[in-house]
């Protein structure tokens, strides 16, 4: 039995499924893992009155009567062509209608990770979810004139974090832990632990490979001001090749191994750079992914899923490294 492509649309608590599924075009659904908001895009048939920036838009796609949501969206782009006398409307898990690309300048001294992550996500009216955050220790940042959403990225890639914002949340996990665990937003599993695809599955696989160093360990040097002498901490293992850097303003031996952890995945990271497509299905950036039945016995990690979606297909594709 052939499976029906079905969606579901609710705007402002209202479900407007049946209303917009008259004059669907085609409906695309972003995710991404880091460092861009998550984004859906409608085409309809028809000039709409525009909605007001920042309504919500909440999307279930799938087929028949099974369903997954993808999330909450809150509208930022509207627009009418009066030639062909259609709508095109888009929407982002941040909305950008409110104050959260404001540029700002401050500086951070004497906190961590997590509790700027808390402050953030408060004057953005975000919720916040965050795992071991709050261990990283920010002795002295500086926001210089960037948006509090391009700061946070920026400061978790420094110390080997990921962030993003899934359902109206800010969410700060560790890279690590998001490639075994995926990305859990609100209370709600967003990503699998891991998904595991065969070959037959897949549409134009393509994987290519990077020779790149094989980094066995970072060797981070940085001066202790109290003792008055240089220190180092080694992250990963000395049997092999080492790559040595050093930082000044570190405050301890914890902060100094933290970067060491972030640079080491960083220069490990990225060796394997894959994409396929798909029928539709719920996969979620930022979840690990095994395919079956390939060369490469790898373990990846989902950078992005674009879904396309219309009355009569549904289908996916994938951009993951490893």
């Amino acid at each position: 039995m052939v499976k029906k492509p079905n969606f579901k649309l609710i705007a402002n608590n209202k479900n407007i499924t049946q209303k917009i599924s008259l004059n669907l075009i085609s409906l695309s659904f972003d995710d991404k893992a880091k460092d861009e908001s998550d984004e859906i895009s409608l085409s309809l048939n028809g000039l709409y009155a525009r909605a007001p920036f920042g309504d919500k838009l909440e999307l279930w796609l799938g087929f028949d009567d099974k369903l997954f949501k993808c999330g909450t969206f809150s509208i930022n782009s509207f627009s009418k062509n009066y030639s062909t006398k259609s709508t095109d409307i888009k929407a982002t898990a941040i909305n950008f209608a409110s104050n959260v690309k404001n540029k700002k300048s401050r500086t951070w001294q004497n906190t961590n990770l997590g509790d700027i992550a808390l402050k953030i996500a408060k004057e953005n009216n975000l919720k916040v979810k965050t795992n071991s955050a709050g261990k990283i220790y920010i002795k002295h940042e500086l926001q210089n004139n960037v948006s509090d959403i391009e700061f946070i990225y920026m400061l978790c890639a420094k110390y080997g974090f990921l962030a993003c914002v899934k359902e109206q949340t800010l969410i700060i996990i560790e890279q690590k832990q998001a490639a075994q665990e995926g990305i859990k937003g609100g209370s709600k599993q967003e990503g699998g632990i891991k998904y595991t695809l065969d070959i037959s599955e897949l549409s134009d696989l393509s994987i290519s490979i990077k020779n790149r160093n094989d980094y066995t360990g970072v060797k981070l040097s940085y001066q202790d001001i109290d003792q008055g002498c240089v220190k180092s901490v080694l992250s990963g293992s000395d049997k092999g090749t080492i790559y040595e850097l050093k930082i000044g303003g570190v405050k301890n031996e914890s902060e100094a191994l933290n970067l060491a952890n972030a640079k080491l995945n960083a220069l490990n990271k990225g060796a394997y750079e894959g994409s396929f497509s798909m029928i539709g299905k719920n996969l979620k950036a930022g979840g690990s992914l095994e395919i079956k039945g390939i060369e490469e016995k790898a373990i990846f990690s989902i950078k992005d899923v674009k879904h396309d979606f219309s009355l009569s297909g549904y289908t996916i594709s994938v951009n993951f490294e490893g």
